[in-house]
């Protein structure tokens, strides 16, 4: 084979060894969002298949989460590629929330204070 041809075919294939990973995570939750966006990258090799990301948005969001995106960006992908898949990172977006931490997820509401006492007040 010519080779442009290998060229072409070796392109071909880093594009859609990329596509594979072009999915979006996506969560939202009822707390009015402050503007504040928090991004990290987590580390994964070997095309993703070792590796495990833990993301503590409650440590860094202390009034509450807003959202949560977990995705593939282009210099992942890039990144990805270079590394010939060894290295493949994914971007996390964090959006925290105003308010008191609670929201209306899954009828979730702000603790109640303790409850007297049966013995009453001495």
């Amino acid at each position: 084979m010519k080779r442009a041809t290998w060229l072409g075919l070796a392109l071909a294939l880093a594009l859609a060894l990329g596509a594979v990973s072009c999915e979006r995570v996506q969560y939202r939750s009822t707390l009015p969002p402050s503007g504040q966006m928090i991004i990290q990258w987590n580390d994964f090799f070997l095309w993703g298949l070792l590796g495990t990301a833990w993301i503590r948005p409650n440590m860094m969001c202390p009034q509450g989460v807003h959202g949560l995106d977990v995705y593939h960006s282009p210099a992942n992908v890039l990144i990805t590629l270079i590394t010939l898949g060894l290295y493949s990172p994914t971007t996390v977006e964090i959006y925290c929330a105003t308010g008191d931490g609670y929201g209306d997820d899954y009828g979730a509401s702000a603790p109640a204070s303790a409850p007297a006492s049966a013995g009453g007040a001495r």
